[in-house]
């Protein structure tokens, strides 16, 4: 008769987590977070996560783990083991959750939705990614078409590109989120077809989560492009 493989026995600390578990249906709960789990065995190997335990030491180096399979998989790092290959292309992984997100670059399988605007992603880091620049109080937008950007050198191009102006790095200016600024670059056709007077102001009404970090005009030759927006 096959004697069943021994499971390390859980920590004091881990029972005193455990011991007050509450069961819902087969889920055992973490009695801190109360996530659920359909085994106890998993339950106190999450535990750790709250302990801080790592009982699974790295033989080559210092490192140690929560969990033996994340040693395991630190442990190709050393031995350059890669043991998951994609049968498309034949490129091999560490990892069989990279071997999944590699394999969507061959299908095109986006499952990772952004909620705020429906735009798909292969990745989950890459749709928290993206979330974040919806979140982010420091996006640009321009001051010309009021098209938004989360980073200033996208901003930039945008700029050189579709309004063909070039810009400084130290051009790009903020402002208070929601203020209005200046009616749009000097010598530039405004989206009616009129031109755009740097004297003339134009209040614009944003949205709470509109953000106006804007590139304004200026009358000022050492900077014909730009002035701090008033406030």
């Amino acid at each position: 008769m096959r004697r069943r493989k021994e499971e390390s026995r859980p920590t004091m600390e881990e029972e005193s987590y455990s011991k007050v578990k509450r069961k819902t249906g087969k889920a055992f709960c973490c009695t801190m977070c109360m996530k659920p789990f359909k085994s106890e065995t998993k339950l106190h190997i999450h535990v750790r996560s709250h302990t801080g335990e790592t009982p699974y030491a790295c033989p080559h180096c210092e490192k140690a783990f929560a969990q033996n399979a994340a040693l395991k998989v630190h442990i190709r790092t050393h031995t350059g083991e890669r043991p998951f290959t994609c049968d498309k292309c034949g490129r091999t992984f560490a990892r069989a959750d990279h071997l999944r997100q590699h394999d969507r670059t061959h299908t095109g399988e986006k499952p990772y939705e952004c909620p705020m605007c429906g735009k798909s992603f292969a990745t989950w880091s890459a749709v928290s990614r993206h979330k974040s620049e919806h979140l982010s109080r420091d996006s640009f937008a321009c001051s010309v078409c009021h098209k938004t950007f989360a980073r200033s050198d996208n901003l930039r191009a945008h700029v050189q590109k579709t309004h063909k102006v070039a810009l400084r790095q130290e051009d790009v200016l903020k402002t208070e989120v929601g203020h209005p600024t200046s009616d749009g670059l000097p010598g530039l056709p405004n989206p009616n077809g009129e031109d755009q007077h740097p004297q003339e102001k134009k209040d614009y009404s944003f949205e709470p989560h509109f953000l106006a970090n804007m590139i304004v005009a200026s009358t000022d030759p050492a900077k014909p492009l730009i002035i701090k927006t008033e406030i």
